[in-house]
């Protein structure tokens, strides 16, 4: 019996073993396989042309044919878009592969979905790729630079407290309440001067 394809279905901010497999951030859920050493990538139309430039797939296929392959499969005639669990059973079909092996993490109702569908899935203990737990040396020197990023921006927000005055329940800077609003806007704009990418800041 041939071995499980590795299958994917997360945005790679949530999903640290998607983001190792796919070599680039997508921030929607995407479908990835790995067929033998072959790695897919199942783009929509604004993610296809970077992913094509940026990502570590061999192959990324365009997602919309797929979805409309999936909708005329499943015969729908309410003219709704295929979910994500048709538009996996109609690439497992393409594929000819019945056997999928996914991430603990794996959404629970597409898994009932897919086994509902036919398909075969074994869950994989965490995290899939060990590998990624030690680090190359590009990767710690994007640790540093986060961390120091990180720093500049705990700095900036240390001093706008430290400049504060407290009145009843409120901080005050400048005669005006220090919002978290504030607060966010120091920190990414140091974070930003240092060079990186302020991401789900307070």
């Amino acid at each position: 019996m041939a071995a499980p394809s590795l299958l994917f279905y997360a945005d790679t901010h949530r999903s640290a073993d998607l983001r190792y497999f796919a070599g680039f951030e997508v921030h929607d859920p995407f479908i990835a396989v790995q067929v033998g050493r072959k790695k897919i990538g199942v783009l929509n139309a604004l993610e296809f042309g970077r992913a094509l430039k940026e990502s570590a797939f061999d192959q990324v296929l365009p997602l919309e044919p797929l979805a409309d392959a999936a909708t005329a499969t499943a015969r729908r005639g309410d003219k709704q878009r295929a979910t994500p669990a048709e538009i996996i059973l109609e690439l497992a079909r393409k594929l000819k592969r019945p056997h999928f092996a996914v991430p603990a993490d794996f959404p629970a109702g597409l898994y009932a979905a897919l086994l509902a569908g036919g398909l075969e899935i074994t869950l994989l203990a965490d995290p899939v790729f060990p590998a990624r737990e030690i680090k190359t040396e590009t990767e710690a020197r994007a640790i540093r630079d986060g961390n120091r990023c990180a720093a500049a921006g705990l700095a900036a927000a240390e001093k706008l407290l430290r400049a504060a005055t407290i009145k009843g329940r409120r901080l005050l800077l400048d005669g005006k309440p220090l919002t978290s609003e504030r607060m966010r806007h120091a920190i990414e704009i140091a974070c930003l001067a240092g060079g990186g990418y302020p991401a789900d800041t307070i």
